[in-house]
Order: C-alpha cells, then structure tokens, then sequence
C-alpha cells in the first residue's frame, strides 16, 4: 500500500507537509467560533472597572470621604465581573477586589486634590485610604464568594441531572 501523500518516487524520503488548511480568506473564522462569547466577556471586564469610579467620584462630590456610592460600584463591578468570566478564570477575579479598591481611593483622593501626596503624610494617607475603603473591599469580596459558590453549586447540579449513572 502506497502513502498519497509521498510525491517523491523513492519512499524512504519524508515528504513535505501539504496545506490543508482553510483557503486563505477563511482564515480565522473557525477560531472565532470557538470563542463564542469573548467579546462581551471582554467588554464587561473593561467596564466593570468603571463602577468603583464612578461611585468615587459621586461620593467625593458629596463629601471628602470614599462612602456608598463606592461600596455599591466595587460590588457590583466585582459581581458582574465574576458572573460573566468563565470558572477557569475565576482565578484573578477572585482576588480582585482588594487592590481595585485601593487603586480607585488612591487616585480618586489624588486627582479631587484631597491629598496632599508629599513626603511623610503619604504613607499616613495611604492608611486613612485603605481604612475608608476596607468595608467595600470586604462586601465586594464577599459577593464575589457568593457568586462563585452559587456557580459551583448550580454547575454540580446540572453536572447530575445530565449523568446516566445517577439515575439509575
């Protein structure tokens, strides 16, 4: 039996590998399918950010202090990004939360001018910014938790309506 794939008439040579695939102008399409659904993942994780600031800065328009506004912002942004990432990703959303917070009260407190930014108050700042955004960070984190064991819990479940075994 004769390989189709071998030109050469000697057939210990290796034969060179033939392109099979896709015609040049259907390139990329195969991948996209298989990544249904990326974009507005990707569209969410790029504007989940978003909600923290502007939380912020409606609470720095009503007071000198990071407050509800805020906490409500980094839940829901820490909600909707651990809800719409796949489980395997779960990983870096997890954690998340805490350095958002920190980011968004830093910069916040730093561009409204309620900082002074220089020398040793910078460190002792960095504290009150950490101390007025610990309770979101927390109820942020939780949620997040929440999510995720929600997530764990239905996909168990949907994992034994779907086996044969479990059923008899």
């Amino acid at each position: 039996m004769t390989n189709p794939r071998v030109t050469s008439a000697d057939p210990g040579t290796i034969p060179a590998p033939r392109s099979g695939g896709p015609p040049a102008g259907r390139r990329g399409r195969g991948a996209h399918r298989a990544c249904k659904g990326a974009r507005p993942v990707r569209r969410a994780l790029l504007i989940a950010p978003l909600l923290p600031v502007l939380g912020a800065c409606a609470d720095r328009a009503a007071g000198p202090h990071v407050g509800w506004g805020f906490a409500a912002g980094l839940v829901l942004a820490a909600v909707w990004a651990a809800s719409a990432v796949r489980p395997a990703q779960l990983w870096w959303v997890v954690p998340a939360p805490p350095p958002v917070a920190a980011a968004v009260t830093m910069a916040v407190a730093l561009v409204t001018g309620t900082s002074t930014g220089k020398g040793a108050a910078l460190p002792a700042e960095a504290v009150r910014w950490a101390v007025d955004a610990f309770p979101a960070m927390a109820a942020a984190e939780i949620a997040v938790l929440i999510v995720v064991g929600v997530r764990s819990v239905r996909s168990r479940r949907r994992g034994r309506s779907g086996d044969v075994r479990a059923q008899g």
